[in-house]
């Protein structure tokens, strides 16, 4: 498990290492989260070892989400005066990744028939 979490951080660390040699205006993590897709893709699959890490920390996902939830009682003040700008941000991005999602599924459906 060790292993697999180190895979993971490196990962991690390569995509901000990427960004920031860079200057992408992307978060390194989303970087090395793609980066890591794309490892995976080109391997072939995900190791056993690995999926029992990702399961391990899906199983988690939850006490991830806690500083997130925190930053945002933090900030409260600040977010209500932008209230309107966040639900169309919130609105949109909601209907593209809906809409996209649905495009994938259906060309998964596809080639499996």
């Amino acid at each position: 498990m060790v292993r697999s979490l180190m895979v993971l951080m490196l990962f991690h660390l390569l995509g901000v290492w990427v960004v920031s040699y860079f200057s992408l205006n992307l978060p390194g993590s989303i970087c090395g989260l793609l980066m890591l897709l794309v490892f995976l893709v080109l391997r072939g699959g995900v190791s056993p070892l690995l999926q029992q890490t990702s399961d391990t920390l899906f199983a988690h996902l939850p006490l991830f989400l806690i500083p997130g939830t925190v930053g945002i009682v933090s900030w409260w003040p600040l977010l209500a005066n932008k209230l309107p700008e966040l639900g169309l941000i919130l609105l949109v991005s909601f209907t593209l990744t809906y809409f996209f999602a649905f495009a994938v599924m259906t060309l998964l459906m596809r080639r499996s028939d």
